[in-house]
């Protein structure tokens, strides 16, 4: 069992109200582990840590921090710890320290700038050393996987459209926005376009809080609504405009089109050389053909320029 965090997302939905509520139900997950097995768990993340005295099996903690006082003093009763020594991912059990690949080695960290990703990773090595992998054979899959449209499609999929950059990622929910949000600058130094889609039966606060959390990262969205679920079609929309105004964003930098191909098409026109376009996507397949078609007319259009 791999437990990685407990947030606010899915709040409200089958009588789970709280993050306690939250941790409980995750909980059995690691209350199914059998002895011989293995809980992975996230000593960077409290109510996670406190899933460690749930389960009959084995625990591997993670963490970001080699100095975490919790991973420490797991690794002092010689227990196995998965963390992060000099920029590089170490697995740590006891005296005994394999070292896995260097942080800017593994594509999904993007450079050490995603550290969600790191942290993800840190997750997944813990992972495959309980079912027996060695040091090489791990490291032979993190430095292979990429966030590419091929391997791992929807997520953080970066697609260079000659003079601006595009990702299409399903950051759906408050944490996702501020873990891609974050590393942006890194990846385009020009405006942040967000085509962002609202959940729509996700508690009406939250699709509030998502628009502000938006607001943050971004210089113009356009919002649109492939996920109204429980919601009138548009709702979701004007709630997560709603949030977005709340928090200072420009109500001028706002557009809302409700079917989701033309708010792609929408979002991708407003890029300019240097700009990021993040597209949140709901139909993933779609709006990675949407985006391929679009670079497909630019490069036509590109080489009839140069031509003439």
């Amino acid at each position: 069992a791999v437990i990685t965090n407990n947030t606010q997302d899915h709040l409200g939905e089958g009588g789970i109200n709280t993050l306690e509520d939250l941790t409980k139900l995750k909980g059995t997950l690691v209350e199914t582990v059998k002895p011989t097995g293995y809980a992975v768990l996230n000593a960077d993340d409290e109510l996670t840590l406190t899933l460690k005295e749930q389960t009959t099996g084995q625990v591997i903690l993670f963490s970001l921090d080699p100095n975490n006082p919790e991973l420490l003093k797991h690794s002092v009763d010689g227990n196995v710890i998965v963390t992060l020594i000099d920029g590089s991912l170490i697995i740590q059990k006891g005296p005994l320290v394999s070292t896995v690949a260097k942080v800017t080695e593994i594509p999904l960290t993007f450079g050490g700038n995603a550290l969600f990703n790191v942290s993800n990773t840190l997750a997944a090595v813990a992972a495959t050393y309980a079912l027996g992998l060695n040091e090489k054979q791990i490291r032979a899959g993190v430095i292979s996987f990429s966030p590419s449209i091929g391997q791992s499609p929807g997520r953080m999929n970066i697609i260079d459209m000659g003079t601006f950059k595009v990702m299409i990622d399903y950051s759906h929910n408050i944490g996702a926005v501020k873990a891609t949000g974050q590393m942006l600058p890194f990846v385009a130094p020009g405006k942040k376009i967000r085509m962002a889609v609202g959940t729509g039966n996700r508690r009406t606060q939250d699709i509030l809080d998502f628009g502000a959390s938006l607001a943050e990262y971004y210089d113009h969205i356009v919002i649109t609504d492939t996920d109204p679920r429980d919601r009138a079609p548009g709702e979701t929309c004007e709630l997560v405009r709603e949030g977005l105004i709340k928090a200072g964003f420009s109500k001028e930098n706002i557009e809302i089109i409700i079917d989701g191909r033309e708010a792609t098409q929408k979002a991708l026109k407003k890029a300019s050389d240097g700009d990021i376009v993040v597209l949140q996507a709901d139909d993933i397949q779609q709006v990675i053909q949407d985006v391929l078609d679009y670079k497909a007319i630019l490069t036509q259009q590109f080489l009839l320029d140069k031509e003439n």
